[in-house]
Parts: structure tokens; sequence; C-alpha cells
């Protein structure tokens, strides 16, 4: 069903980016620390008429934080979706947002992805010693997802998520056709290359 290809489609999104922003030389980030490396943490906020969002990314928590994190959007489905981008890629991720629900998710989504992705791509700085490339599978019940990224600086988003296979309008409160936008927002936010390909499911 559309939320098995969602969350396989975060999973292989989540791994694939962490082996991208991890270094050369199968250097494990999480593992290790540099006194050199200055942190990779950044902070965005975005005001809008429909939303107010802040958002919080360290690419690479120590200790408790790794565990930790706090997510709020207002649109359930997006919260579950974030915390499994924060707990597949190793993330500590921290993002709220008010919107305007009362008409519908999509400015909330939409502006939630955007901010992240600004904040990814600020943590990551010149990417100087980043692997920047990498691709990871997900799976979820018959659902099989392979993402591909870039962490190029040339932002590029395409999909062949097959959500029309099945007569489904949600995932949970987050509409279907919001799925592959909020890809694509946090994708060409961060300045990366995203491929997202369904291997297996409906």
């Amino acid at each position: 069903n559309a939320h098995h290809i969602v969350e396989a489609t975060f999973k292989s999104f989540s791994r694939c980016l962490r082996k991208a922003m991890d270094a050369a030389a199968d250097f494990d980030a999480r593992a290790h620390t540099l006194p050199s490396r200055a942190a990779r943490v950044a902070e965005k906020s975005r005001s809008t008429k429909e939303t107010s969002i802040d958002v919080m990314v360290n690419l690479d928590p120590q200790g408790p934080e790794i565990a930790s994190g706090e997510v709020a959007t207002g649109v359930a489905t997006l919260d579950a979706l974030f915390r499994e981008l924060q707990a597949s890629s190793g993330l500590h991720l921290r993002v709220k947002c008010s919107g305007d629900m009362w008409i519908d998710e999509h400015h909330s989504a939409e502006d939630v992805a955007i901010t992240l992705g600004k904040a990814i791509n600020d943590a990551l700085g010149d990417k100087g010693g980043c692997t920047r490339m990498g691709f990871a599978e997900g799976s979820c019940g018959s659902a099989r997802v392979r993402c591909i990224l870039d962490l190029s600086n040339r932002p590029s988003f395409c999909s062949n998520l097959r959500f029309d296979a099945r007569d489904e309008e949600m995932v949970g409160d987050l509409s279907v056709e919001m799925i592959c936008h909020v890809f694509e927002s946090l994708a060409t936010s961060a300045l990366s290359t995203v491929h997202l390909e369904q291997l297996d499911g409906p």
C-alpha cells in the first residue's frame, strides 16, 4: 500500500544520505571526532503567511543526543517520517511548525521540507571530505525502494514511485499527492540530486 512505499522510501533516502555525507575512505563520522573538523550543525527558521517553522539539524550527534530529537510539524505522518529519517541516518533533528492546518497540510509539509533541506545543506558546509554520492535501499511490507543521491549543488529530483497503482488518497493525515512534493522540496533545498526508484510493490 502507499504507506509501505512511503516508509520504504524514507528508509532508503535516510541511509543514502548518511553514506553520502560521511567522509571518504569508509570514515564513520558518527564513531570518530576530528579536532579540526567544524561541527556540522545548522539552524533555520522560515516564516510565511501560512507557516512558522524552526529547524535544527546536527549531522554528527554524540552520546544521548543520538537517540533524542523533537519533531512536531502538525502532520502526524510527517512527524513519523522525519523520525524515520533521524533513526535511519543518525541525524539529530529538532523540527517545529505552526501552520494553517485548518485549511490542509500542504503549506506545513512543503515549508518544513524546504527548511529542513536548507538546514542540511548549511550543516554540510562546503562538503569537503564527504563521499558526496551514495545509494541505498529500503523496504516495508511488499514495497522496496532504491535511492541514489549526489550532494551535487545542482538540485534535481526524479521518482517513479507508483502511488497510482492503488486508489489511495491519504497516508495517515498526509495526502499521497504531497509525498513526492515533500521529497522534491527536501532534496532540492538541500542542493542535492535525488533519484527514487521503486523496485517492488504494488
